[in-house]
């Protein structure tokens, strides 16, 4: 998924398990969440990146330009969750924020830790919380 994304030039920010390994490297990441850029462009790529690999999307394009949105693919290579910025979360200043790391052989950005902090605290999720202990006991 992240080479389609990456071919298509689909502007997205790595947050979830995986960003929170990227921060803290003992924790193991099962599927994959990307903050998505919420622009039509941008939209448009990430279905172009979906017919790169077959994917029917499940809901229409506007869907990915809307805040708050999340699109889930699970497929039997992987288990990606797409999600749109809410209204509080600007993604140019994230994305202007991020670390820059690899997933496999693709360049990818990764939320900034305080970002992902932010993202995390509040939802009352069990995981969440030992993520957030993580995030700031592990030095990166």
């Amino acid at each position: 998924m992240v080479a389609a994304l990456c071919d298509q030039a689909v502007r997205f920010l790595v947050i979830g398990g995986l960003a929170v390994r990227h921060y803290a490297p003992i924790r193991i990441a099962r599927d994959l969440d990307l903050l998505i850029d919420a622009t039509p462009s941008n939209a448009q790529r990430v279905f172009r990146s979906f017919a790169q690999l077959s994917l029917t999307p499940l809901g229409p394009i506007e869907q990915l330009t809307r805040p708050t949105q999340q699109v889930h693919i699970n497929t039997a290579e992987f288990l990606v969750d797409l999600v749109t910025p809410n209204p509080d979360t600007d993604f140019e200043v994230e994305w202007q924020n991020a670390s820059h790391a690899r997933i496999g052989f693709h360049k990818a950005r990764v939320i900034a830790r305080p970002s992902l902090i932010r993202l995390k605290t509040g939802t009352g999720r069990p995981k969440d919380i030992e993520d957030i202990t993580l995030l700031m006991t592990q030095s990166h």
